[in-house]
């Protein structure tokens, strides 16, 4: 059964080469010199440093269509050749620090267009097909009125997705480092 997010969209769609990628915000602020210094490395396809969204890693409850209340952790990123990436990992309910990875979640996706207008697409998650992988280690999850907001590392690997006769490089991966 799929989760949905607060905004009703389930966490596991995949859309590709489409020009609309909701995201989820907090109200609280990112910096690199306060909560633990947010930063998001792409490699692979496209190999450029990004800006991770407001909150870095936000933990908001959320509730499966058989009606479970689990948590999910999102984070949402921009760089100059990534138009917008949205992560979502389910971690169930009241998550502890530890090593999550995509075969220990319930659920997870990581959906992404390129700056090239939305041709190129970026995409992992238990529906995805390729599917793609993730390692999680979080450290902590400090409560906020908008949102926990989650402190660790993320490595994650995506596969790049375009339509025929589209080249979106030469890597068919696109692998991301981000530490919130």
């Amino acid at each position: 059964m799929p989760f949905r997010s607060l905004f009703g969209s389930p966490l596991r769609r995949l859309s590709v080469g489409c020009a609309t990628v909701w995201l989820v915000a907090a109200l609280t602020g990112c910096s690199s010199s306060g909560n633990g210094g947010c930063s998001i490395r792409f490699s692979g396809d496209i190999d450029e440093p990004g800006q991770l969204g407001p909150g870095c890693a936000v933990v908001t409850a959320a509730t499966s269509d058989g009606g479970a209340s689990q948590d999910v952790l999102t984070l949402t990123a921009t760089a100059a050749d990534v138009a917008a990436l949205q992560i979502s990992i389910v971690l169930g309910a009241s998550p502890a620090p530890g090593t999550f990875s995509s075969e220990t979640v319930p659920d997870w996706s990581a959906e992404g267009l390129g700056g090239d207008g939305g041709n190129c697409g970026y995409a992992g998650g238990r529906q995805a097909v390729p599917s793609g992988s993730f390692s999680m280690t979080l450290t902590s999850v400090v409560p906020q009125p908008s949102g926990d907001v989650a402190h660790g590392t993320l490595d994650m690997t995506l596969y790049v997705h375009s339509p025929p006769g589209t080249d979106c490089g030469r890597d068919p991966n696109e692998r991301i480092h981000a530490t919130f």
